[in-house]
């Protein structure tokens, strides 16, 4: 997962996040060695209006689907 991506997540900060979506497409399906995806992070953090944002975005496959090594899905 790209940095700035896993820092925006941890901290909520949804306009960093999209600001890399519309420049770098497909930054959003990035994952942790373990399978988190910026989803599973930040509902992690309870951070709810940059998950309404990352699935407002809409990209296919959806994050909403994807498991990480434990199964967990967001």
């Amino acid at each position: 997962m790209d940095r700035r991506l896993l820092e925006a997540a941890s901290c909520g900060h949804a306009a960093e996040m999209k600001h890399l979506a519309l420049h770098h497409p497909g930054v959003l399906l990035g994952t942790t060695p373990v399978g988190n995806t910026c989803l599973h992070i930040a509902s992690l953090f309870g951070y709810e209006e940059f998950c309404k944002h990352v699935l407002l975005l809409n990209q296919p496959p959806s994050l909403l689907t994807a498991t990480n090594v434990d199964g967990e899905s967001r």
